[in-house]
């Protein structure tokens, strides 16, 4: 064990004035203790830094808000290929008839797309460059009697024949997508995608899907990027199973724009619901059926989401000051004391299974034959008072 130091600051004041109760976003402020009589020079610059950057972060958000703030395109007339398989029937003629009145994303969904934007276009342009570049990109087609209307990202060119008797077909669809880190693993393959948990990647292969049956083209390739990988090409047939529920689905929202009716809303899904433009149109909660609390259990709940809301912090601070090896805080590995307050490290060993790519394939292998579906109950107490994602309390 190395040594105890002091640490640099003038006792817990000192640890107050630079790690005080800073709530992370761009709606933190800098706590008065930093601005008060006793507080240190360091302490009146980190103030000043926070306040700027808090304005930074701020006018960032504006902007992007700024660039998003603009006429929505008009959907009366057709069902867009990106959203046809949309889990949700209510959702899609909420679409087309009430489009003008989507809600906007939150912020942090906001910049997560202009980040997924920004992979797609990067990746658009690594192709071109290894001469696989999209050509009639954007190219609006349309199915009249179903009235689907997609955007494609390009057709690309082929390096090869196609065998028989597809042998003099030149190009095939190509749709690039990207997809958080967290679904990198789960999305290998087509069968991957199309089985995925998150509906709105579900959704990918039927937007490609229905491409390669307006162009009369067997096939075409779904390109998948995410930050820090290499981009996945995966090939996909046409799937006419896959399209003879998109077309019925199409059918079943023309019906309703025609009659000027809803589709029933389905059962409450909170991975879908608390996602929807349209929740407050729709009031999804009421499918959901709901036992009644007792009023004496109010302050209880309460004290719940005021201890979750201090874990989040304390989680927040305890990556800031101790961290983990792979992303070490201010005082991760330290032996140091300071008015009572002692700060210890030790080590000690763990068993790591280090398996190269062949192994985690063989494991994969043996693992998927014992692999099933089992249902699992999920159970969360969150405020629904903030107005910004329409939310439930299960019990």
């Amino acid at each position: 064990m190395s040594e105890k130091t002091s640490l640099p600051f003038d006792g817990p004041e000192g640890l107050l004035a630079r790690f005080g109760d800073l709530p992370v976003g761009k709606d933190r402020i800098i706590s008065d203790t930093l601005k008060n009589n006793s507080a240190t020079d360091d302490a009146k610059l980190l103030s000043t830094l926070g306040e700027i950057g808090a304005e930074i972060e701020q006018r960032l958000d504006d902007n992007l808000l700024h660039e998003r703030d603009r006429s929505p395109y008009p959907h009366d007339e057709w069902n867009w290929a990106s959203e046809i398989h949309h889990p949700c029937l209510k959702n899609l003629v909420h679409v087309r008839r009430d489009w003008r009145e989507r809600r906007t994303p939150d912020i942090e969904a906001l910049w997560r797309f202009l980040e997924g934007n920004e992979i797609e276009r990067r990746i658009k342009g690594r192709l071109s460059t290894i001469g696989f570049e999209l050509v009639e990109s954007q190219r609006s087609f349309r199915l009249e009697k179903e009235r689907i209307s997609g955007r494609i990202d390009g057709l690309a060119p082929l390096n090869r024949t196609l065998p028989a008797p597809h042998d003099k077909i030149k190009v095939i669809p190509g749709e690039i997508k990207s997809i958080g880190p967290s679904f990198w693993d789960s999305t290998e393959t087509i069968a991957d995608i199309r089985q995925h948990r998150g509906w709105w990647i579900r959704k990918y292969p039927s937007q490609l899907n229905l491409y390669c049956y307006m162009n009369n083209l067997p096939g075409g390739f779904l390109v998948l990027g995410t930050f820090g990988k290499r981009p996945r090409v995966l090939p996909m047939v046409l799937d006419y199973e896959l399209l003879e529920d998109d077309l019925i689905r199409a059918e079943k929202v023309n019906a309703h724009m025609a009659a000027g009716t809803y589709p029933e809303p389905m059962p409450w899904d909170p991975s879908i619901c608390g996602m929807c433009g349209f929740a407050h149109l729709c009031e999804p909660l009421r499918a959901t059926k709901f036992r009644e609390l007792k009023s004496e259990d109010v302050p209880l709940l309460q004290y719940y989401l005021e201890l979750k809301e201090w874990n989040r912090k304390f989680d927040d601070l305890h990556k800031s000051l101790i961290g983990t090896g792979e992303k070490p805080g201010r005082y991760h590995g330290w032996d140091a004391i300071v008015e009572g307050i002692e700060i210890s490290t030790r080590s000690q060993s763990r068993t790591v299974y280090e398996l190269s790519d062949e192994a985690e394939t063989q494991v994969k292998e043996i693992r998927e034959p014992f692999a099933r579906k089992k249902e699992i109950i999920i159970t969360k107490i969150e405020s629904v008072l903030d107005g910004t994602k329409p939310r439930r309390k299960t019990t």
